[in-house]
């Protein structure tokens, strides 16, 4: 492989670290929610919301536990269950 020329590299350096750290930073929030979720803290369930919505496009693997996601945590009655749950703890 020949070495990438001084101006690219100096580009794609800082891009490519942006992304990593873009991409490390949705993995924590999904993560976090996930946590949350499972210890039953209030404020996981509309993270859970919002990191499902933005895994959206992850077609077909991510779109699949989106909707899943989605059926469980917003209908109708899910808000007043999951308070009933994080009081029970």
């Amino acid at each position: 492989m020949w070495p990438l020329p001084s101006p690219l590299r100096a580009f794609l350096g800082p891009v490519l670290g942006g992304l990593g750290v873009l991409i490390a930073g949705f993995s924590m929030a999904g993560l976090l929610a996930g946590i949350g979720l499972m210890a039953r803290s209030p404020w996981a369930r509309m993270l859970a919301i919002v990191m499902g919505c933005i895994n959206l496009i992850h077609f077909p693997l991510g779109t699949a536990l989106v909707i899943y996601t989605l059926w469980v945590l917003v209908p109708q009655g899910a808000d007043a269950d999951y308070r009933r749950l994080v009081s029970a703890r």
